[in-house]
């Protein structure tokens, strides 16, 4: 078999990945090409079926039947090949066909995945491909390590996430998109607690900055999720952890914002927050933190929103059981808690209506005024 040199190679590249020679219109002659260029390519029948490519495959080709070596070798070429007239290329935007195909990989078996010397080969391509001039220049973002790619990762890969984001070199501001806020404790439950605290102090960073549409779908998936995390950690880990969360509850996934409320509500979105909320800092005090009468108010403070806006007729948004154990939360929690220091003046009555039937042993009524007091007690007879 004829040996194939650097050369040859290079000059492959050029023509179809950098314009630099004409590219044949018969996509079958560029095949032929691609055949004497790369001879392990005869190994994978899928593509020696097909007789026709453009070219721009040939890292998918590659890696489909394990030639690591020869797709690092061709992404180096890749590179030095970059002509002086570089951006009339074609390169940095057919590298996504390699991308999917991780993507692929990725999903299909998570285990078998981390584990592979495909994924050891996708880290140095990463590497390698960075020194493209579309992506070193940040012309064009890098297919290898871009959105798809990262929503992929972060549920099954987090070391790779971590790289595709940039993290500990980057300053760019982190992207929360609907896959992050639906798996936004995959750190800890890695056992990654740096990656977890930088995760929500970025969120915290960035809360004047995302759109209430984002906070009111992430607020579903951390009130959803937040309780089985704390109860998977231990030590100080959980006290961190409870700690930073409390935080971000507080100060971004609070029902302030969340848009149409009402509705929310009504869609039984606001579940987790107004059953969670008072469970996490029941945790949090059960750990031995020290609770503040601003975090008792913030764990409150869902079904406060709730109350004032519908009376008790949020219950219909949970079962009978999920009501139950909401009222054994607050009971615990408000254990030995003065509801004076809580709410020093008069609150509304349906708010008092509400917390009364609860916890009828901590003297809501107390918080009612004389009209409310009444109201509540000619409803209570329905009256």
């Amino acid at each position: 078999m004829m040996s194939v040199s650097q050369s040859d190679k290079q000059r492959f590249a050029e023509m179809v990945y950098w314009n630099g020679l004409p590219v044949p219109r018969d996509a079958s002659v560029v095949f032929q090409q691609m055949l004497d260029i790369f001879p392990c390519l005869h190994g994978n029948q899928d593509f020696v079926g097909k007789k026709r490519t453009e070219g721009h495959d040939v890292f998918v080709r590659l890696l489909q039947i394990g030639e690591y070596a020869e797709a690092l070798n061709f992404m180096d070429i890749l590179v030095s090949a970059t002509p002086a007239d570089n951006y009339t290329s074609m390169a940095c935007s057919t590298i996504v066909e390699l991308s999917n195909y991780i993507i692929t990989q990725i999903k299909r078996d998570p285990e078998v995945w981390r584990d592979s010397a495909l994924r050891d080969c996708y880290f140095q391509l990463i590497e390698v491909s960075g020194q493209l001039f579309c992506y070193k220049d940040g012309t064009f973002p890098n297919p290898l390590t871009a959105k798809d790619v990262q929503t992929a990762a972060f549920s099954n890969d987090l070391p790779l996430y971590k790289t595709c984001t940039g993290f500990g070199f980057s300053n760019q501001p982190h992207l929360f998109t609907l896959e992050v806020f639906n798996r936004l404790m995959t750190p800890a439950l890695c056992g990654d607690f740096e990656y977890q605290t930088y995760l929500f102090d970025q969120a915290l960073a960035q809360a004047k900055t995302l759109s209430k549409t984002d906070i009111a779908l992430g607020q579903q998936f951390f009130w959803r999720d937040v309780l089985p995390v704390v109860d998977q950690l231990d030590g100080d880990n959980k006290r961190v952890f409870l700690n930073r969360a409390l935080h971000l509850g507080c100060v971004l996934f609070e029902p302030g914002n969340v848009p149409a409320l009402k509705k929310a509500l009504a869609d039984r979105k606001l579940k987790f927050m107004i059953m969670n909320a008072p469970a996490l800092l029941l945790r949090a005090k059960q750990e031995g933190l020290e609770i503040t009468v601003a975090q008792y108010k913030a764990a409150l403070k869902p079904l406060e929103k709730v109350a004032v806006l519908v009376g008790r007729a949020w219950q219909g948004t949970m079962s009978h059981e999920e009501w139950k154990g909401l009222r054994e939360t607050l009971n615990e929690l408000l254990d030995g808690v003065d509801v004076v220091e809580l709410y020093r003046r008069k609150i509304p009555e349906q708010l008092v209506s509400v917390f009364a039937e609860l916890m009828p042993e901590k003297g809501w009524m107390e918080k009612a005024t004389e009209e409310g007091l009444t109201n509540i007690l000619m409803d209570d007879l329905g009256l």
